[in-house]
């Protein structure tokens, strides 16, 4: 955001370091998780003030837009015990949003579709009954929830893991994943948000896991692109910071030697795919007209000017 101070503007960057730093020792949620549902109010509590503070949303804004993402990661875990998948209750990473660890993979590409599609689904339910209240109150607030329940519900239905479009989109290639890495580039340079090369990096790692081992050099590519994207906007420690975060996570893939790879083909069964022809018509279908209902509700929403509180 152009109005923030560069301190604060890099406060994002810092709290996501240190997650993700956290959960990788294994520190990170690892004993609330023991808890049902502590994991999940405590987490929600600490994301709630992140965004309260950093983007200036004040407590009730902060508040219903961490409910908002508690609406759709609910609709992930309804989908899921629709299918017989069990999962974990959702737990909040601060300016990331918000996640369910699955405990045991979907049988095919089919099942984890529906259990992709089951967030922005419900999450979309959720910003229209928002948009309902302001319709009946009058009130901006809700008006402002709308809107941005349907941006997240939106942005999550950009095809790249771990986002739920890339979910989705397994069902018809890994091309759909390349368009939506490309998607999270060029939207951090547009919207001036620097973490969506976070997403990028998740997106690539995923790639590599799943489906064909990549050239060592293309996990660099995000820490070049943070460092730019600071430059560029000038967020002298939230670019270098970001740049740090990437390299983090992408470290242990970049010093795989060649020979490691060659043992460790990704896991991914192609049978995992065989998925019928009408069942791709009907999920290819919905997940398109998600896009154009959220995307035309946003539009018009923004035309309104409903994002400025």
């Amino acid at each position: 955001m152009k109005g923030q101070s560069n301190s604060k503007s890099a406060f994002p960057s810092i709290f996501a370091l240190l997650v993700v730093i956290a959960s990788k020792g294994k520190v990170l949620f690892g004993a609330m998780l023991k808890v049902k549902g502590l994991g999940t109010f405590i987490s929600m509590a600490v994301s709630m003030v992140g965004y309260w503070w950093a983007w200036d949303l004040g407590f009730w804004g902060a508040l219903g837009f961490v409910a908002l993402i508690w609406v759709h990661e609910m609709g992930h875990v309804l989908a899921a015990r629709k299918i017989g998948l069990p999962v974990s209750a959702p737990v909040f990473v601060p300016f990331l949003g918000a996640l369910i660890r699955m405990k045991e993979m979907p049988k095919n590409a089919r099942d984890e579709a529906i259990m992709a599609m089951g967030g922005p689904l419900l999450g979309a339910l959720g910003a229209f009954i928002c948009l309902g209240i302001w319709q009946w109150s009058g009130e901006k607030l809700w008006l402002w929830l709308a809107a941005i329940g349907m941006l997240i519900n939106l942005f999550n239905l950009i095809p790249v893991a771990p986002l739920d479009g890339g979910r989705i989109a397994t069902l018809f290639g890994r091309g759909f994943w390349w368009l939506g890495l490309l998607t999270l580039v060029v939207l951090s340079f547009i919207i001036e948000d620097g973490l969506l090369i976070l997403f990028a990096v998740f997106g690539l790692m995923e790639i590599d896991s799943r489906f064909a081992r990549l050239p060592r050099w293309v996990f660099l590519v995000p820490v070049v692109l943070a460092l730019a994207h600071g430059l560029y906007f000038g967020h002298y420690i939230g670019g270098p910071l970001l740049a740090v975060l990437c390299l983090v996570l992408v470290y242990g893939r970049v010093r795989k030697a060649a020979v490691d790879l060659e043992e460790n083909e990704p896991a991914q069964d192609a049978r995992f795919f065989e998925v019928s022809t009408g069942d791709k018509v009907v999920l290819l279908s919905a997940y398109l007209g998600m896009i154009a209902v959220l995307g035309a509700t946003f539009w018009w929403l923004s035309s309104i000017s409903a994002l400025v509180r």
